[in-house]
């Protein structure tokens, strides 16, 4: 028996709302009465979707069997069936959870870093201090590129560096200075030493002639040009029989170095004396005691 007034259902093969009806695709047929077509129906489709009266299931089910059956409308879905995104379902094929760790689990220390620190602590009169400081700028771009360790080390490297280096230039600049003053002593030293071996040289030729020594320079004059060299003072003493001694300084400055020349002692003393009293009284002869500006002027007014 078919039914006119029902509409066809849109999905097959389906109940009728009130559960009286099939839709065998053509037509409605009872699903209460027996006969050949609702016979037919049922074994054609043996799975099919029952239409409930407060609406229509969502999925196929076995023909007798409730869709709704051991259903709990109150259970959340599960929209994540795997609640480790990162565990693999296929062992051996993707990283497991521990493959994704802290990056500073297995962060190494730069060695450049170390270097710096070690080389600033050295120092080595500088040149470890000019290493360090290198060392330790290349060392903070290094980290700063990788993300290893040793950051702090490089910035105490780049301290004791620059540290080490200032000291390196003062030191260096110090010693300029007292070598430089080193140097114009010793200089000046030995232009004092050679103008007092001139000067004795003209004492002797004095006294061949005449068989006298003296301190006038212009009778020393007739013997031969007293030449100096710029700065340097000589005073002689005389004993017109025996010898002489000249005393030489260089006599610009407030402090004055002497050297003595000893016509009875060996001739040049090679000692520096930081008096002119110590030059005098370091004279071999007693008698000489009385010693006068020979050349270049009276160096007493600078003395010390």
């Amino acid at each position: 028996m078919t039914s006119a007034s029902a509409t066809p259902p849109s999905s097959l093969p389906q109940y009728s709302p009130d559960g009286q009806w099939w839709w065998t695709g053509t037509e409605w047929v009872s699903a209460t009465a027996g006969g050949e077509a609702s016979n037919q129906a049922h074994s054609n489709y043996a799975t099919y979707t029952q239409v409930p009266a407060y609406g229509y299931p969502t999925g196929p089910f076995s023909a007798g069997s409730n869709p709704y059956q051991n259903s709990n409308p109150y259970q959340s879905p599960n929209l994540y069936p795997n609640p480790n995104p990162y565990q693999s379902q296929y062992p051996g094929q993707y990283p497991g959870p521990n493959y994704y760790q802290n990056p500073g689990q297995n962060q190494t220390t730069n060695g450049l870093s170390t270097a710096s620190l070690v080389l600033g602590i050295v120092w080595i009169t500088g040149l470890g201090s000019l290493l360090a400081i290198i060392f330790g700028h290349i060392a903070h771009r290094q980290i700063k590129e990788n993300g290893q360790r040793g950051r702090g080390m490089a910035t105490a490297g780049l301290i004791l560096g620059y540290l080490g280096l200032t000291a390196a230039i003062a030191i260096a600049v110090v010693a300029s200075v007292v070598g430089d003053k080193a140097v114009q002593s010793v200089r000046q030293t030995a232009n004092v030493r050679s103008d007092l071996h001139n000067a004795a040289e003209l004492e002797d030729a004095y006294y061949t002639v005449n068989s006298t020594y003296t301190n006038d320079i212009s009778q020393l004059s007739s013997a031969g040009l007293i030449t100096l060299s710029k700065g340097d003072s000589l005073l002689v003493g005389v004993n017109d029989e025996t010898g002489y001694c000249i005393i030489g300084t260089y006599a610009t400055g407030s402090s004055h170095t002497w050297s003595l020349y000893d016509s009875q002692n060996g001739g040049l003393q090679y000692i520096t004396y930081h008096s002119l009293s110590a030059a005098e009284a370091d004279c071999s002869d007693p008698a000489i005691n009385d010693f006068e500006p020979l050349v270049g002027g009276d160096p007493m007014s600078s003395a010390t």
